[in-house]
């Protein structure tokens, strides 16, 4: 599931996650970062790439 989608520097980015599990993905999905176990901790790491 998506939960937050953005632009910012590195392109398109977006965290993705199962409702336990979180990734941040950055660069159009070239890059991605995790896994977080919440998303108040992807929103974190996503916010240093994206808005």
């Amino acid at each position: 599931m998506i939960y937050k989608e953005g632009h910012g520097n590195y392109g398109h980015c977006w965290i993705e996650g199962d409702g336990a599990t979180f990734w941040v993905y950055v660069m159009d999905g070239q890059s991605k970062y995790g896994p977080f176990s919440s998303l108040s901790d992807a929103m974190s790491e996503f916010s240093r790439y994206c808005l």
